[in-house]
């Protein structure tokens, strides 16, 4: 006997999937330029790592929400609530500024000594609506990986996942 789906299951399945396959692509060709040329992996792009494995197991997790797999359903949730942690932790208001700063001096010294107190005064500027620009991105981010969650854990989207078995019972 086949199961219904919603459209919104439907939409949130090809979501994944498509979000999945550009981020996929999007990872393997980035990754591709942080590598250095004795083929060490810089700490800092380890993250590479984590986007590699979270997109992939998207594409997955799409493709059995379309199938109406309840483990799915729980793996979407899952990779959401880590998108929020991951958002959170990796977000340049967590770390320290100094890396920041140094790139900052370094940018402003390849400037002429006369256009450097210029360079100064527009990096203060950018400066102080950064944060601004840096809260409201976490903000968008963690809404966009709270849509899923809420709808995940809908009674009418949960009883969607529901075996035929466990329907009799």
């Amino acid at each position: 006997m086949k199961r219904d789906r919603s459209k919104g299951v439907t939409f949130w399945g090809w979501t994944f999937i498509i979000i999945g396959i550009f981020g996929l692509l999007l990872t393997i060709l980035l990754f591709n330029k942080f590598i250095n040329y004795q083929g060490e992996i810089p700490k800092k792009q380890i993250s590479y790592f984590w986007d590699f494995l979270a997109f992939s197991l998207s594409i997955v997790g799409g493709i059995y929400l379309l199938k109406l797999k309840n483990w799915a359903r729980w793996m979407i949730l899952i990779l959401c609530f880590l998108g929020i942690v991951d958002t959170i932790l990796t977000s340049p208001i967590v770390f320290n500024n100094s890396a920041v700063e140094q790139k900052q001096e370094e940018l402003i010294k390849k400037y002429k000594p006369e256009h450097q107190q210029k360079v100064r005064k527009q990096m203060e500027c950018m400066d102080k609506t950064l944060p601004f620009v840096n809260y409201f991105t976490i903000f968008i981010f963690i809404i966009l990986y709270l849509c899923p969650i809420i709808f995940f854990t809908r009674p009418k989207v949960k009883e969607q996942f529901k075996n035929k078995i466990d329907k009799i019972q």
